[in-house]
């Protein structure tokens, strides 16, 4: 055994003993490497080891007590960032000694053993209004990441900012969507409404009628569909434009202008086009 070194033994059974020699003196951990070590504890094993670098001891679990510093010199010291939601949402953070400190006395999330406020984000909180399709909403109070995760359970998202509360914005107004109605003449026009204005002007067409949250006019976020008959170019009229799509269809099987389904466009198309000319019902 080399002269000014010692050994120390150290033993802690958790499912098994284990049997540790902790080299304790000046002797470096990487001969030449030039990068600084000292002692490192590890709070699990309530143990102590030289010689490790900062990494090589963040990296297992441990927390680096500072460079040249050996455990023979120490007690072991714990600490961790502590990330607290104040009263108005804001977050805020404490450097604490465990997650049962973090927990108990400040009401904290614990960040880990050896993160420091220095080096931890704590996010903020706010109100997240989350909306189905059909524009009904809630309101929680999550972080935005958390917030906006819930596009992926099938919501809507949006939020209000950090620091905001649900008691604040009272609820959550819904969103608007393009709301395709009959305009009387045949033909169909395009509102920005929310789901409920949608519901209360399209009637018993409501469901077809309504768009989606959030889509608009002009990207064709119309969903209905006209199943007049006779009506070829869907626009809730049975016109000329529809006798002339029937004739360019003229004794093909094209579907949409073989309004008897009889497999031929001919003259009985023309016929029963003609028996619903006008405005569709």
């Amino acid at each position: 055994m080399a002269q000014n070194t010692q050994y120390e033994m150290t033993r802690r059974c958790v499912g098994f003993c284990l049997l540790t020699a902790i080299i304790i003196g000046e002797v470096p951990a990487v001969a030449g490497s030039g990068t600084p070590t000292g002692a490192c504890c590890f709070r699990e094993y309530d143990w102590c080891m030289n010689n490790l670098t900062e990494t090589e001891c963040q990296q297992n679990g441990g927390q680096y007590q500072g460079d040249d510093i050996s455990c023979s010199t120490i007690e072991c010291e714990y600490f961790g960032a502590c990330c607290v939601i104040g009263d108005n949402n804001i977050a805020y953070c404490i450097d604490t000694n465990s997650a049962e400190e973090c927990f108990n006395s400040h009401g904290g999330t614990y960040q880990g053993d050896g993160t420091t406020c220095d080096n931890t984000t704590c996010d903020s909180v706010g109100a997240c209004c989350a909306y189905d399709d059909y524009g009904y909403g809630d309101c929680y109070e999550l972080t935005e990441e958390e917030c906006y995760e819930m596009d992926g359970l099938g919501y809507y998202s949006n939020y209000l900012g950090d620091g905001t509360t649900c008691e604040e914005v009272n609820y959550c107004a819904a969103p608007t969507g393009a709301c395709c109605l009959d305009d009387g003449n045949g033909g169909i026009v395009c509102e920005q409404y929310s789901f409920d204005e949608c519901a209360d002007n399209a009637g018993d067409n409501f469901e077809e009628a309504w768009g989606g949250s959030n889509t608009t006019c002009d990207d064709g976020g119309c969903n209905l569909e006209s199943t007049c008959t006779g009506d070829i170019d869907g626009d809730f009229t049975v016109s000329v434009n529809d006798i002339t799509a029937l004739l360019g269809a003229w004794g093909s099987h094209e579907g949409s202008a073989d309004i008897d389904q009889s497999g031929t466009v001919d003259l009985s198309d023309l016929l029963m086009l003609l028996g619903h000319w006008g405005p569709c019902p």
